[in-house]
């Protein structure tokens, strides 16, 4: 009988762990998003000036120079051996180039309140990707908020047609935006997908050393 009550305590003591490790991961997911919200209508003005492309160049040449000294620093203390290489190279080609290529040509195309709403379908896709690719359990509410969660997203893409507003406004293909945008949150879900199951679990890279 002690024996059973230890392993009933234990198997509590694991589902409170999981649940608080679910939660600080919605928290920090719902906080990443709302960073991308208040920086899309940021992005948004500055594609009117500034091409997608040659606006990621200046930002990531900005950015290296900056995180130089602390690369050095987190460089000396990992060991990079070929697969831990082969993984960053492939996340950083799917969140740092494609989804970001994706979310900035969208913005050109459409407006930032479009971006920002789509951008909130971001934590429930992950948590899509996450049942069918990493074998995670989805709860009922989960499943109930991320169908509304889809409705609204298609609403909001194919907006232009429910309104009967002109496609074409200023020059802007709005809907033709707002799909680009799309595929941006898809390739960023991807990429916290892809970090979750091939380095999440790396003793040796922090996520501070992995960004850097």
């Amino acid at each position: 009988m002690p024996a059973r009550i230890a392993a009933l305590l234990e198997s509590i003591g694991l589902a409170r762990k999981e649940k608080n490790h679910r939660f600080y991961a919605y928290i920090s997911l719902i906080l990443a998003v709302a960073i991308w919200g208040i920086a899309t209508p940021v992005i948004r003005g500055t594609v009117e000036y500034i091409p997608p492309i040659s606006f990621l160049m200046v930002r990531f040449w900005m950015i290296a120079l900056v995180s130089i000294p602390s690369t050095i620093y987190f460089l000396k203390k990992i060991k990079l051996n070929k697969e831990r290489v082969f993984h960053i190279l492939i996340s950083s080609c799917i969140g740092y180039i494609l989804a970001l290529i994706f979310f900035f040509e969208g913005l050109e195309r459409t407006r930032a309140i479009d971006g920002s709403l789509i951008m909130s379908f971001l934590p429930l896709l992950v948590g899509i990707m996450s049942l069918f690719i990493l074998k995670e359990l989805i709860h009922r509410n989960e499943i109930e908020g991320t169908l509304l969660a889809f409705i609204g997203t298609m609403i909001i893409i194919f907006a232009p047609f429910i309104k009967g507003e002109p496609i074409f406004n200023g020059g802007r293909l709005f809907f033709l935006g707002n799909l680009l945008f799309l595929l941006g949150v898809i390739f960023d879900a991807s990429y916290s997908v892809y970090i979750k199951k091939y380095l999440s679990k790396d003793k040796i890279l922090s996520p501070i050393s992995l960004t850097m």
